[in-house]
C-alpha cells in the first residue's frame, strides 16, 4: 500500500515521471509467479516479525542480497569483473552470520515458529529476485514493484477482512517495543 500512495505523489507533484508499462495477458502470466512469491513474502516476513527481534530480523534478511550477490559473482564471465576480495569475505561473512543466527537461537522444531517464517519469507524474497531478472524484459524494476503492490493489496485486504486480521494492528502491546 505504501508503494501506490508514494507512486501516486511522485506523479501528482510532478517530481519526475514514472510511466506505468501497460500489461496484456502474456506480462501478466510472465510477471504472475513474482507477484506470488511478493505477496507470500509480505505474509511471511510480516508473522516472523512479529515474533523476532528486529536486529535478528534484519540480519538474517541480509542475507538475500548477500546470496544474491554472490550467485552473481560465482561464475565470472567476460561482462562481469571477478569478485573482489573484501567484497566476497563481506557477503560470505553475512552469509555466516546469518544462517549462524538462525541455526543458534532455534531449535530445529519449526512449526509455526519465528524463524519458519523467516525462513519462508528469504525463500520467498530470493525467488522474486531471481524471477525478476527472468520475467518479461519490457517491465522495469518500477512497474513489478507497483503491480506488487497491488496484486498484494487486491489479494491481502480482503483476506485480512475475512480472517479478522485487519485491526489487529491496533491491539499492539506497547511492551513489545523493546524488542524494536
Amino acid at each position: 500500500l505504501a508503494a501506490l500512495v508514494i507512486y501516486k505523489l511522485l506523479n501528482v507533484f510532478k517530481t519526475s515521471t514514472y510511466p506505468i508499462t501497460p500489461v496484456d495477458r502474456a506480462g501478466f502470466i510472465s510477471i504472475l509467479p513474482g507477484l506470488l512469491f511478493y505477496t507470500t513474502s509480505l505474509v511471511a516476513n510480516s508473522k516472523a516479525l512479529a515474533e523476532l527481534p528486529v536486529c535478528i530480523y534484519l540480519a538474517v534478511q541480509n542475507c538475500v542480497p548477500a546470496g544474491i550477490f554472490l550467485f552473481d559473482r560465482l561464475y565470472p564471465s567476460s561482462t562481469r569483473l571477478p569478485v573482489p576480495p573484501l567484497q566476497g569475505a563481506g557477503a560470505v561473512l553475512v552469509m555466516l552470520t546469518g544462517v549462524g543466527l538462525v541455526i543458534s537461537e532455534s531449535s530445529l522444531d519449526f512449526q509455526e515458529s519465528g524463524y519458519f517464517w523467516l525462513i519462508v519469507g528469504i525463500v520467498c524474497n530470493s525467488a522474486a529476485t531471481l524471477h525478476a531478472r527472468i520475467a518479461d524484459a519490457r517491465f522495469k524494476s518500477w512497474d513489478r514493484l507497483y503491480f506488487s503492490s497491488v496484486f498484494s493489496v487486491i489479494i491481502l485486504a480482503p483476506a485480512s477482512l475475512y480472517l479478522e486480521e485487519a485491526f489487529q494492528a491496533l491491539q499492539f502491546r506497547h511492551d513489545r517495543q523493546e524488542l524494536f
